[in-house]
């Protein structure tokens, strides 16, 4: 991973998915309360101590290959979210293989131009404590950018702000086969290596002739 962003939503909407509100502008600032409103327990709460990592260990990647992406998310409060909704937006060049633990959900979407698969989680967070997720990744062909970006949010509370997010972004080479071919490739290896070594053993025990 070359480049690490991260970032935190300010506003969420209700009814819009995690991969448009990733992509949706920041709102104006809330109106400040007024002087007589009362403050709510929730209101009086620190600020939320949530954090997400993710990272596939690499700094580039190639075509038609394949990566693991580590997903952790951590608590350092001591509010316990029994149910915190944890996603992964995958762009088109890359299409998500096994994971584990297995998702909860997976969404296909849309804005514009650009085509995401996302996974979602929903994962107890226990206070001072952090939640892993692996998730086996599978590279298409090369992009235009040539740089491979998946980003991954959290929703301590499954539903409201703040929406922290991470992005991990790898360089991308044309390079590789795709994968039917490759393994194609390394069955017919497998294949003449058995012919040849089936035709040396038939020589080796081929009885000796009398002249």
């Amino acid at each position: 991973m070359f480049q690490r962003v991260a970032l935190v939503a300010v506003a969420i909407g209700a009814g819009v998915g995690l991969p448009a509100m990733a992509a949706a502008q920041p709102a104006a600032p809330l109106p400040q309360a007024a002087p007589s409103a009362a403050v709510t327990p929730a209101a009086a709460k620190a600020p939320v101590a949530v954090t997400v990592r993710i990272d596939n260990g690499v700094e580039s990647v190639d075509a038609h290959s394949r990566s693991v992406y580590r997903i952790t998310v951590r608590n350092d409060s001591d509010v316990d979210y029994p149910a915190a909704l944890i996603a992964q937006m995958l762009p088109a060049s890359l299409q998500a293989g096994d994971a584990d633990p297995a998702p909860t959900r997976r969404n296909d979407s849309t804005i514009g131009d650009v085509h995401t698969n996302e996974l979602q989680w929903v994962r107890h967070l226990p206070a001072r404590g952090e939640v892993t997720i692996e998730v086996q990744g599978a590279v298409g062909a090369a992009n235009d950018k040539r740089v491979l970006t998946t980003t991954a949010c959290v929703l301590p509370d499954g539903k409201t702000r703040p929406m922290i997010c991470d992005s991990d972004s790898d360089d991308m080479s044309v390079g590789g086969f795709p994968f039917g071919w490759t393994a194609l490739g390394v069955a017919l290896a497998g294949l003449a290596g058995g012919v040849v070594l089936m035709r040396r053993r038939r020589l080796w025990q081929r009885p000796a002739t009398l002249a």
